[in-house]
């Protein structure tokens, strides 16, 4: 008996590998797709019984795509799990199930979880018969004593720490702006062409540079009204395990963290121009505002979201520290075809529009550390 026919849907090439992989050995045929606007091509030919679907995809979203298969009524008994890297609210959840998804699951994901619930959906890997819908209540069994012993072992530890600077404000006391960026990128990964090495020029040496730059600029003037943090993390492209570790073990305290500005992927795109990500929902509109013509002077429109459906707001580093009632701006210009690909190369780079941002960056981190106003926003 041949294993269903599963479909993986996942832009990071290695996590995509790991699942096909996983699924193959318990015995689906698996295909794997790396690029939303791939997805509904790629299942009329494949014909799966059943689709993995990361929420977040350059091209067509996962909720784009999982909408646009339950309106095809050739696609009625196709299962759909959603997978993402970011926590859900109640708002997402609904979002997720009103698009018509069987399932969703936060990454990390094991293999045995995905297979369970991929049986129970009806989908059984080879010589498996799926899970029926009614489960025999369980019997009582009189005089068993059942034992249990879990022995658990540490095989290796990794490190990759988060760097950390800090540029004091003239009142040491005052609540500090937290600007960040992720220095990590996915290294070597599959040979795509003739090439394996995912240089991450975009995502997100761009966005290193730029908060270099900025602490290089505030660093030089006088001293912003209240401290700034710096913080590059690792571990983001691996499930957001460095901004994790810092929000458990924090430099200062949240509750004296006025703000968070995360800056990614912006050598790209709108070259003279810069999507500020999240001002609306975190009552800072008017601070970006106030300072749209100090970004003009330095030749940058400023533009308010451009992508408000995706939700950008809530995911990445900054979707955590959110979480946790920390205002956020997310400084990002946008996907492309090159991103977690061998082709987000250094030669493609706009240094300029990298310069003027880091710029940008330093003027929003010292408007920042003026006093809040009661309405959450910096007058």
């Amino acid at each position: 008996m041949a294993g269903a026919r599963v479909m993986v849907v996942e832009d990071v090439r290695h996590m995509a590998h790991f699942v096909k992989r996983s699924l193959e050995r318990a015995g689906y045929e698996v295909h794997a797709v790396h690029h939303g606007d791939e997805v509904l091509p790629a299942i009329d030919a494949f014909a799966p019984r059943a689709i993995i679907l990361d929420l977040v995809l350059p091209g067509k979203s996962g909720l784009e795509i999982c909408r646009a298969l339950k309106r095809d009524p050739r696609h009625e008994q196709l299962r759909i799990l959603i997978v993402t890297g970011h926590s859900f609210d109640d708002a997402s959840s609904d979002e997720i199930r009103d698009a018509g998804a069987d399932w969703h699951f936060t990454k990390p994901v094991s293999p045995v979880s995905l297979r369970a619930k991929l049986a129970e959906l009806g989908v059984p890997h080879a010589g498996v018969r799926p899970v029926p819908r009614v489960t025999p209540a369980l019997q009582p069994l009189a005089g068993a004593t059942v034992r249990v012993t879990l022995r658990e072992r540490v095989l290796s530890r990794r490190s990759a720490p988060n760097v950390l600077a800090l540029v004091p404000g003239a009142d040491s006391t005052a609540p500090v702006v937290l600007v960040a960026a992720h220095l990590d990128g996915l290294g070597v990964g599959p040979v795509l062409g003739s090439d394996s090495i995912y240089n991450g020029a975009d995502d997100n040496a761009s966005g290193v540079a730029a908060v270099l730059e900025a602490a290089r600029l505030l660093a030089m003037g006088p001293p912003p009204p209240a401290p700034v943090v710096f913080a590059f993390f690792s571990g983001t492209e691996q499930l957001l395990l460095g901004s994790s570790y810092y929000l458990g073990h924090p430099a200062v305290p949240l509750s004296r963290t006025a703000a968070m500005v995360n800056v990614e992927a912006v050598g790209r795109n709108l070259r003279d121009s810069l999507a500020v990500v999240g001002a609306a929902q975190s009552g800072l509109a008017r601070t970006i505002d106030a300072l749209q013509p100090a970004a003009t002077a330095i030749g940058l429109t400023l533009v308010p979201d451009p992508w408000p459906s995706r939700r950008f707001w809530l995911l990445g580093d900054h979707g955590r520290f959110r979480e946790r009632g920390v205002p956020i701006l997310y400084l990002f210009n946008g996907q492309h075809g090159d991103l977690h690909h061998p082709g987000d190369e250094s030669r493609k780079i706009a240094f300029a529009a990298v310069a003027r941002i880091a710029r940008f960056v330093a003027l929003v981190a010292g408007r920042l550390t003026a006093p809040l106003s009661s309405e959450g926003a910096v007058p």
